[in-house]
């Protein structure tokens, strides 16, 4: 590559970091798709792809770490030796896996725009959340000009030193529990628009295989008639998220005040938010499903849910499904794909492109780490599709199998043999002999 122009200019600085930050964007997505589509054509191989790489990774953890600290080491090569335990004890659940993965990817196959909803979504939820950085500004200066010692007020309190005046006292942080309430919300709703999205579609591939624009009419359902209780139950983690939140601010802050006690009553609050936070997660991954699949409203959907898999004693199957490990270990290989590309991106240009970022070693770290961020980001992005998809395929075999044999009798011969494999004492005590 040369290192001048043809018209005798050399790019400079931040145009060049932000034309490498579009081309890792492009690499990314394009990465993550490569990965996705893999995984439809390769569902067994590339789940013990994803297993093995995790003990590549922490094994290469190992090694880089050896000459620094021989203990950090020898922890890694013990988890590395768990893991290889691990991927040899669940060879038997790998098919049930597998089955599920398939059948799920077939109808990701047939409407392959929801991907492009869930980039959609993806660019709104970027503009929500500079909207509300924005918004967090104008707020910020309403408090300073109705306190102009606002700025010392926050300054002395975060050294221990003053408690008083209109910056840190109960409007300042109502203002923020509204903020962070305002900011969780919008990304939760706008998540779930994604799975009622997900769910929708497949189950329309479920019981209507020749159905056409599946993807516009369960995206129109998800921010219509099903839009209530979409924005009810991300309601209700947005503001546990919210208190989560101020917990671990409040702890930090007895933390730098040597306030022991109110650090300790903090860190148990945050604790007990972030379980609550993490189960209603939980169930919303689920109960959007329903709300998705029949237009049930959130709590009708939630006891739905709760009380198919708990009928049909189902629930212990939901706790084997590999694929979501398989997902994430895949996403971290695409974004240390990506930051090796945003490496070498650097090293193969001319060094005056990036005079004006300082020095080269701090562009190479910024890069690597752009590089990832984006990478681990795009695939994330498509892998909480084909979550939302495996969870649809669950709930639509439990609920109705015949019309899966009528409609898609291959796919549902290797669904039924996967969970055959690991799981026929949940088929005959649901089903009998039926399937």
């Amino acid at each position: 590559m040369g290192r001048n122009r043809s018209d005798g200019r050399i790019p400079q600085g931040h145009s060049v970091a932000w034309t490498m930050i579009g081309l890792l964007c492009v690499v990314g997505t394009v990465l993550s798709l490569a990965w996705i589509k893999l995984l439809m054509t390769y569902a067994s191989s590339m789940i013990r792809v994803a297993l093995w790489l995790n003990v590549g990774m922490v094994l290469a953890f190992a090694v880089s770490t050896f000459s620094v600290n021989v203990w950090a080491a020898l922890f890694f090569l013990v988890m590395a030796a768990i893991n290889v335990w691990y991927i040899y004890a669940v060879q038997n659940r790998i098919g049930f896996a597998s089955a599920n993965l398939k059948a799920a990817c077939a109808g990701l196959k047939q409407h392959s725009a929801v991907f492009a909803v869930a980039f959609v979504l993806v660019l709104q939820q970027l503009t929500w959340m500079f909207l509300w950085g924005v918004a967090s500004l104008g707020m910020h200066k309403l408090f300073v000009e109705a306190d102009p010692d606002c700025d010392r007020e926050i300054d002395l309190a975060s050294r221990g030193r003053s408690h008083g005046g209109l910056c840190v006292g109960l409007p300042a942080y109502a203002a923020l529990f509204y903020m962070l309430v305002s900011l969780y919300w919008g990304q939760q709703v706008l998540q779930n628009i994604l799975t009622c999205t997900t769910a929708g579609v497949i189950a329309t591939w479920w019981y209507q295989p020749n159905a056409q624009k599946a993807t516009v009419g369960a995206l129109y359902r998800s921010v219509t008639t099903s839009f209530g209780s979409i924005c009810f139950g991300s309601l209700i983690v947005a503001v546990l998220q919210a208190l989560r939140t101020m917990a671990d601010m409040a702890k930090r802050r007895a933390s730098e005040e040597n306030n022991g006690g109110l650090a300790c009553l903090a860190c148990m609050a945050e604790c007990i938010l972030s379980c609550l936070a993490n189960i209603m997660e939980y169930m919303n991954q689920w109960a959007y499903v329903y709300v998705g699949v029949y237009g049930y409203p959130f709590r009708t959907s939630g006891k739905a849910v709760m009380d198919l898999f708990s009928n049909r004693g189902w629930t212990a199957v939901i706790n084997d499904d590999l694929t979501s490990g398989a997902l994430s270990f895949g996403a971290m290989g695409v974004g240390i794909v990506t930051c090796c590309v945003g490496l070498l991106m650097v090293r193969f240009s001319p060094v005056e492109w990036f005079t004006a970022l300082g020095s080269r070693m701090g562009v190479y770290g910024t890069m690597a780490l752009i590089g990832f961020m984006v990478g681990l980001s795009m695939a994330l992005i498509l892998a909480h599709v084909i979550i939302a998809a495996l969870h649809t395929i669950f709930v639509c075999f439990a609920e109705d199998p015949v019309a899966f044999n009528r409609n898609h009798p291959k796919e549902y011969e290797d669904l039924v043999a996967g969970w055959r494999q690991f799981h026929g004492d949940a088929l005959l005590s649901a089903y009998g002999g039926s399937v």
